[in-house]
């Protein structure tokens, strides 16, 4: 297989991005086009390496290696990602043109840019090799979900689940690049196939528990296992599209994909089966709670995402000897019916007007949408794995991995609790909605004229359900692992044995469950205690945003003391816990040297103390020029007369600058009358004190080897110039400098602005004056 098409794959939506960025307002209908178009396009890409990897072959592409970081960029193309990919751009095709027909003439730029930025983030995820490159798009579809969520930004729900999803989210993703970080300088690489071929030399490490429990923060936060499964039902605030997107085939589905990888590399450590197990089934039975507990169908649906994501989570936890029997047949599963609901929700709200189930269980829907109340069944029946469907091989599947690999009875429980409960919320779902007894009511706002594709989009997802169900042994041979052999026939039991039974037990539990629902409504949710702690973050922020407020909006002496004692203090407190007898050299300070530094420190140390004193901003700028000359005299007697030079031209250009300022900046002059601040002056003090002491602590200290001769060796071979201070510059901290270009531009940009409005003021007070 050439791996070369992997970055035309993965391009695709980025460019699709750009385009959609270029096209006219006027030409908006090819918004939704080019998000059909690309997509497509990329899933026939993606099928062209199916043949290639469905026997588990797996092809990489090395683009780059940091070997003394342990870090590259790097991709592969295996089963597992090969088919992620495929069920990324299929549902991007079907959700793109759901959207389209659901947003109607709302073509909104900023959704379909996203909607490709987002498409083409999980893409690369999918075809991820190594660690880094995992990260790097793991990072992107946090933002961009995170916008994507905040898309009807003007309601503070929405804001409110972005900012929720990204905090949850990102601080997972800092507890993932520290575990990447960890395990590359564990195992010298962050490649998913040597980190699988050197799983006993990791797991015997000491600090591989560590950096497996920073990774699974990463995949637990991103699929909302609990306890960081509430920011999934909140970010329901966003679109029915979104949501369907993000929740059935893509974002939630990163975590699941991360397990994938470091399934063969620590599935054999002590700590895998306890932690992800257990996870995964607890997640299972609270997600699943809440869901029955919802009367809003789309909060329902969210919180029953969370339970399947737990299931999924739990699969990868309790299977044993380096396989996950039918991995690929429970994402299907998941993704299928889960977008087709979603969907149908959208088209259902628009129909009815609600998606209150307490208002809808008194109303009759089945006779005015039959066809979208057949496939509300079907996907509802998908839910809990009922017969001729593909969803019974995944639950019969998931009992038997379960309840097999371990002799605890606790697992068991779990399962067969949060079973029932899916039962009792799927019934919940279909039968208070469609089998009310009165005609719905004609005083609640109904859209007319609702598009067909809203119900053919999801009506189309469903199929693949019944595709599994009814032809078992040829359809999903293909998505279980290819030395596995199914056994042919319907999706239903053949034999009474221990799997039937329970889960007759839990179907007769959830039918008995569903009819006490109303009465169970004083129960609370389990929302999880990191609420608590999510409030705690939230008052923390405003506090802190209050003292910065008025931090920033204080006197300005007031601000700059503040800052410079901080510094002072750290500077003072670096330099006594540094100075140790292993950091200083046994050297001289260079007192022979004195006497060429005698005149530029009496220039240096006389303008500062003058400085205090000086009675207006002209004597202020003048005293801090002679420093700043004495400095110069420093460079030039250490031999650097580039850095002299540089020194005199900043500091001439920054004081004709100040200067011409200050002439045309009015008001009171706080240099006058005031003379000398003590405060201010014990500041300064501490501030020059601490300064100078990390500066002297850092020309003393013992170093393993000098940087600047490795400046004068690389110099002129890779930078072909003999001035090393230019070559520094411009080539080994290039970045740098363009930095601080960047800096001075915009500052001189702030300056111009402010200039400009401070003249308009005076021209307006001016005007207003003559006409009075």
């Amino acid at each position: 297989m050439d791996t070369s098409i992997l970055l035309p794959i993965i391009g695709l939506p980025f460019f699709g991005a750009g385009l959609i960025l270029l096209v006219p307002r006027n030409r908006a209908c090819w918004f939704g086009r080019i998000a059909i178009l690309v997509p497509a396009l990329a899933f026939i890409l993606t099928l062209r390496c199916w043949p290639s990897v469905a026997d588990s072959a797996v092809y990489t592409k090395q683009f780059a290696e940091l070997p003394q970081l342990a870090l590259s960029l790097a991709l592969r193309a295996d089963r597992f990602g090969v088919f992620f990919a495929l069920l990324i751009t299929l549902i991007g095709v079907a959700i793109a043109q759901y959207a389209r027909h659901y947003f109607k003439n709302e073509n909104i730029r900023r959704f379909w840019f996203l909607l490709m930025i987002f498409q083409g983030s999980m893409l690369g995820i999918a075809f991820s090799e190594s660690l880094l490159t995992l990260f790097i798009f793991w990072e992107m579809t946090t933002i961009s979900s995170a916008l994507l969520i905040a898309h009807n930004f003007q309601e503070k729900s929405a804001c409110t689940a972005a900012s929720q999803a990204l905090m949850v989210t990102a601080a997972g993703g800092l507890a993932l690049l520290a575990g990447i970080v960890l395990l590359g300088q564990i195992s010298g690489t962050d490649q998913f196939l040597k980190l699988a071929q050197n799983s006993p030399s990791i797991l015997s490490h000491s600090l591989s528990r560590v950096a497996l429990c920073l990774l699974l923060m990463g995949a637990f936060t991103k699929s909302a296992q609990f306890p960081f499964h509430f920011w999934l039902p909140g970010a329901m605030a966003a679109p029915i599209p979104i949501s369907a997107y993000l929740h059935s085939a893509t974002m939630v589905k990163a975590g699941i994909l991360l397990l994938a990888r470091l399934f063969p590399v620590f599935s054999e450590s002590d700590i895998w089966q306890p932690v992800v197990g257990t996870v995964g089934l607890v997640t299972f039975v609270v997600g699943s709670w809440n869901a029955f507990r919802c009367a809003d169908m789309k909060k329902l649906l969210a919180h029953s995402t969370v339970a399947y994501l737990g299931v999924l989570t739990a699969i990868y936890g309790y299977s044993s000897q380096g396989k996950v029997h039918g991995e690929l047949l429970h994402i299907a599963n998941h993704t299928f019916y889960k977008s087709s609901l979603f969907l149908l929700l959208g088209w259902f709200e628009k129909v009815a007007g609600t998606r209150d189930i307490n208002l809808l269980d008194r109303e009759i829907w089945y006779r005015r949408q039959p066809v979208g109340a057949l496939l509300f069944c079907l996907a509802g029946l998908s839910i809990v794995g009922g017969p001729f469907l593909l969803s019974y091989t995944s639950k019969d599947l998931f009992f038997e991995i379960v309840l097999t690999q371990t002799s605890d009875i606790w697992p068991a429980l779990l399962v067969i609790v949060g079973s029932t409960l899916t039962v009792a919320f799927s019934i919940k779902l279909v039968i208070p909605t469609f089998l009310g007894t009165a005609e719905p009511d004609g005083r609640r706002v109904v859209q007319q004229n609702v598009s067909l594709w809203l119900l053919i989009i999801p009506g189309l997802l469903i199929i693949p359900q019944l595709v599994g169900g009814l032809a078992l042994s040829s359809w999903t041979e293909g998505l279980s692992e290819p030395a596995r052999e199914w056994s042919g026939g319907l999706a239903f039991w053949q034999e009474l044995d221990v799997k039937t039974t329970v889960k007759f037990i839990i179907f007769t539990g959830g039918f008995l469950l569903y009819f006490f629902w109303r009465k169970l409504g004083d129960i609370p949710m389990l929302e999880g205690f990191l609420n608590v702690g999510l409030r705690f973050a939230q008052n923390f922020l405003k506090t802190a945003g209050r003292m910065g407020s008025w931090l920033q909006g204080s006197h300005y002496p007031t601000h700059m003391s503040i800052m410079l004692l901080a510094s002072a203090t750290f500077t003072l407190v670096l330099f006594f816990l540094g100075t140790n007898g292993s950091w200083i050299e046994t050297g001289g300070f260079g007192w022979e040297l004195t006497p060429y530094f005698i005149f530029p420190a009496f220039l240096v140390i006389t303008s500062s103390l003058a400085l205090p004193f000086a009675p207006d901003r002209v004597s202020l700028m003048i005293l801090l020029g002679v420093g700043a000359f004495g400095v110069a005299l420093f460079y030039i007697n250490m031999r650097a007369p580039d850095l002299a030079m540089t020194q005199l031209l900043v500091d001439t250009l920054g004081l004709i600058a100040l200067l011409v300022v200050f002439h045309h900046v009015k008001g009171r002059n706080p240099a006058e009358g005031e003379g000398a601040k003590p405060l201010r002056i014990l500041v300064a003090s501490l501030m020059g004190i601490g300064t100078g002491c990390l500066v002297l602590l850092a020309g003393i200290h013992a170093t393993g080897e000098r940087i600047g001769q490795q400046h004068l060796d690389l110099s002129v071979p890779y930078a072909f110039g003999r001035n090393v201070v230019n070559v520094i510059l411009v080539d080994f901290r290039a970045l740098d400098t363009l930095g601080e270009v960047l800096v001075l531009i915009l500052a001189a940009v702030g300056v111009a602005a402010l200039l400009q409005r401070s003249g308009q003021s005076q021209d307006a007070s001016t005007s207003e004056e003559r006409r009075l």
